[in-house]
C-alpha cells in the first residue's frame, strides 16, 4: 500500500516507522536522536518477530498472553468473520442481484408549449 506523507511524499506503508523516525530527527535536530522512537521501533519489530514470524516457521512461542486477559476480554465466537493475529476480519454477505427495471415511472409532468 502506498501512503502519502507531508505534502505529497509517497512511499510504501511498510517504511512509515522509519520515515517518522527520520522526520522527527530532521524536524528537531537540537534534541538529537529520538531514542524513545528508536526503542519503540526495535521493540515493536522484536515483538512481531517473536509473536508471529518465529512460531510460524516452527519455532516455540516465547510470549504467551496471560490468562487473566482472556477472562476480561473473551475471544469472539461469531462465525461471520475470519480470525487473524490482528483481530477479526468481517466477511460481508454475498450481494443480492437487483431486479432489472422496466421503463421509467416519472409521472405525467407538464407538456411543453401548452400555454399554462
Amino acid at each position: 500500500m502506498i501512503v502519502t506523507f507531508l505534502f505529497g511524499l509517497n512511499f510504501k506503508a511498510v517504511y512509515l516507522p522509519f520515515v517518522l523516525l527520520i522526520y522527527e530527527y530532521v524536524a528537531q535536530p537540537a534534541r538529537g536522536i529520538p531514542w524513545a522512537m528508536v526503542i519503540g521501533l526495535i521493540s515493536g519489530h522484536l515483538y512481531y518477530f517473536l509473536e508471529d514470524l518465529y512460531p510460524a516457521t516452527g519455532g516455540s512461542r516465547f510470549i504467551k498472553t496471560p490468562q487473566w486477559l482472556y477472562r476480561y476480554f473473551p475471544l469472539n465466537t461469531n462465525p461471520n468473520g475470519v480470525r487473524t493475529s490482528y483481530g477479526r476480519v468481517y466477511i460481508p454477505p454475498s450481494p443480492q442481484v437487483p431486479t432489472p427495471m422496466r421503463g421509467h415511472n416519472w409521472g405525467r409532468g407538464q407538456q411543453l408549449g401548452s400555454g399554462d
